[in-house]
C-alpha cells in the first residue's frame, strides 16, 4: 500500500532508477521504472500482517516501512542503489539477495501504522497510527517524543526523550510500544489522549513476529 521512487542525482538532474512498492501481500518489491520488470522482492512483515506505509530517504540509501501490526522497519538500500546506478545494459540488472538489508525493526504502536515519513533535518522517522498518535523516532528506534505532549523534547538532550534506548540489531524489539509507561503518558499527554491510549492498549493482543 505504498509507492516510492529510488533516484540518483539531485534536483533537475535526478533520475528514477527503480520503483519500490509494498502492499497487503507482505512483500517489498523493486521494479524497473521503464519496462516494468520485477527486479527484487523480500518479505517485509509477519504472516497475516500487511505493509501499510513506505517512505524512502532522499538519497535513496534507506527506506522505512510500517505495517498493520504497528511495527516500523528501517531497510538499508545502499547496495541496491549502487547496483542500479551502474551504467545501463541491454538486460535488467541481476540483484543479489543482500541488495536490501534490514537494519532495525521495532513495535512502534499497538495498532496499525498508516503512514511513515522521514525528516531529513533531524534524521528522524515519524510514525502515524490508528491509535491516533504521532511518534518521532531515531533510525535506531529511540523514541524522541509524542506529538501533542505537554512537555517539549530537545533533539540534543537525550534526557528529554521518552525512550533513549536503541533497538537491538537482530531482535524484534516488541517492547518498544510499551516502553513508555502509563505514568509517563499521563505526565506528557492530554487526559483524553491518555484514556484513548489505555483503551486501545487494553484491546490489543501482541502478535509474535516472524
Amino acid at each position: 500500500e505504498g509507492l516510492a521512487f529510488l533516484t540518483r542525482g539531485a534536483g533537475s538532474n535526478s533520475d528514477e532508477i527503480a520503483l519500490l512498492s509494498t502492499g497487503a501481500d507482505r512483500l517489498l518489491r523493486v521494479w524497473h521504472p521503464r519496462v516494468g520488470t520485477l527486479l527484487y522482492s523480500t518479505v517485509a512483515c509477519a504472516e497475516d500482517d500487511a505493509v501499510r506505509a513506505l517512505a524512502v530517504e532522499r538519497s535513496s540509501t534507506f527506506a522505512v516501512t510500517g505495517d498493520s501490526a504497528g511495527r516500523a522497519k528501517v531497510w538499508d538500500l545502499e547496495e541496491l542503489t549502487e547496483k542500479l546506478s551502474s551504467p545501463p545494459s541491454a538486460s535488467p540488472p541481476q540483484l543479489p539477495p543482500s541488495s536490501i538489508k534490514l537494519l532495525f525493526a521495532w513495535r512502534a504502536h499497538l495498532r496499525p501504522i498508516v503512514r511513515v515519513e522521514y525528516l531529513a533535518q533531524v534524521e528522524g522517522i515519524i510514525t502515524a497510527s490508528v491509535d491516533c498518535m504521532l511518534r518521532l523516532w531515531t533510525l535506531a528506534g529511540e523514541q524522541i517524543g509524542l506529538f501533542g505532549q505537554h512537555t517539549s523534547w530537545s533533539l540534543s538532550d537525550r534526557s528529554s526523550w521518552l525512550d533513549a534506548t536503541r533497538c537491538t540489531r537482530h531482535g524484534d524489539n516488541e517492547s518498544k510500544a510499551t516502553a513508555v509507561s502509563q505514568a509517563q503518558l499521563c505526565a506528557h499527554m492530554p487526559g483524553a489522549a491518555v484514556q484513548q491510549a489505555r483503551e486501545m492498549a487494553g484491546r490489543q493482543t501482541l502478535r509474535k513476529p516472524v
